[in-house]
């Protein structure tokens, strides 16, 4: 298809104008004059406004921090700025208020909250008043990959907008000592880090959460209460290839049910980036694609076991001291063409694999109490403050502020 019919398309589908609408949105939005309407709108003390990754639905830190609100009755109001291409706004508690991402009415919230919650960098704010405050919970928690000013890829525009966002920022949120000094060094930042844990990771210390979020995962499933499930859960590449993605499940749950016993299931789920390409898998009747189930952190509370390549998710994974199993077919080219990686992969408390071969080997092998044995000893290499309190000591943080 060429590019004039690609146009066509585009203008057909609504897609051209949508685009065009964003694009001149976000302009209008780095003009001063414009901010100049929004700067003597008074501040609401009790609104916090949330984005969870550039408009995204219910989920990762900023929900985690929204739930501690809800569940503990705080006197707070609560917005989230939803961009519904991503999400139509499902699973959202009633007592958020829902607003479009690429709207006048998402300024005006911005710049009449007290606080901003995101964990991604903001592509657009009003001129930020004094007294506001932005808490940054970044996404990533301990990062394997190198992210920000340590990773080549990233585009000028990109950087334009990370700086910009890093001036603002009054505090990130930290569960790590070792990703301190790269919020210092590799974020252009100069502020506070305040190393209390990550938000999303105190359910992890939460038996009560755990179940119930087991129970859900395996509700909308339809899984059977005495199943096992595998999540197999890998990374993305910049070709959007999903050649690299050769588990053979069959085989894996054979090793599992021989190892671990009982009947397993496994659920599959890809990089949110790769969400278009998702229903190209092809699965068996055991296997689930879970690509778009809304939160990661439910099917990890329901996973037994976890297999991916170079994704961060196994580093709240094993917060639930549940084995990890990486499987990486591609090691030298991935770390020479996208992304280099913080640690050496060998030295992580995880197995490593290149073929299914190996993979069944080593769960085959697998020793528990080694296993926790090399937990305790990477978490602490890299630091590890997550206890489960970082939502209650934030806003312990934020009273402090305040008053």
């Amino acid at each position: 298809m060429n590019i004039v019919s690609k146009g066509i398309i585009a203008i057909k589908d609504g897609v051209f104008l949508e685009k065009t609408y964003r694009y001149l949105f976000l302009k209008m939005t780095n003009c001063k004059i414009f901010n100049l309407i929004f700067l003597r709108k008074k501040i609401n003390e009790k609104k916090i406004v949330f984005v969870n990754f550039f408009g995204a639905g219910y989920g990762d830190n900023p929900k985690a921090i929204a739930d501690y609100i809800l569940v503990n009755g705080l006197d707070y109001e609560l917005v989230w700025l939803l961009d519904k291409r991503k999400d139509v706004g499902s699973g959202f508690p009633n007592q958020i208020k829902i607003v479009d991402y690429f709207s006048l009415k998402s300024i005006y919230e911005l710049a009449t909250a007290k606080v901003w919650v995101d964990n991604c960098r903001k592509q657009y704010f009003p001129k930020k008043k004094k007294g506001q405050l932005y808490i940054h919970t970044w996404h990533g928690g301990l990062s394997l990959k190198k992210i920000e000013a340590d990773a080549p890829s990233l585009s000028q525009q990109y950087i334009n907008m990370a700086k910009k966002d890093s001036k603002n920022i009054d505090v990130i949120l930290n569960g790590y000592d070792f990703m301190s000094s790269i919020f210092k060094n590799s974020f252009w930042y100069s502020g506070s880090v305040l190393n209390i844990g990550t938000p999303r990771s105190d359910l992890f210390f939460d038996k009560k959460k755990i179940a119930e979020n087991r129970r859900k995962v395996f509700d909308y499933y339809k899984i059977d209460t005495d199943a096992k499930v595998l999540l197999y859960a890998p990374t993305f590449r910049q070709c959007y290839n999903l050649d690299v993605y050769t588990l053979h499940y069959e085989k894996i749950q054979n090793a599992l049910e021989r190892k671990f016993n009982g009947k397993w299931k496994v659920l599959v789920r890809l990089h949110p980036n790769l969400l278009n390409l998702a229903d190209s898998l092809v699965l068996s009747e055991t296997v689930v694609n879970a690509t778009s189930y809304n939160d990661i952190q439910e099917l990890l509370c329901a996973s037994d076991v976890v297999i991916t390549d170079y994704s961060s998710l196994v580093f709240d994974f094993f917060i639930l001291n549940r084995p990890v199993f990486l499987y990486c077919t591609d090691l030298a080219e991935y770390t020479s063409k996208d992304r280099e990686l913080y640690f050496d992969i060998r030295q992580l408390p995880f197995s490593i694999s290149e073929d299914n071969e190996a993979l069944c080997n080593k769960i085959k092998s697998f020793n528990y109490d080694e296993y926790l044995n090399d937990i305790q000893n990477f978490k602490d290499f890299v630091g590890f403050y997550e206890n489960g309190t970082a939502c209650s000591r934030l806003f312990d943080w934020i009273s402090n502020q305040v008053n």
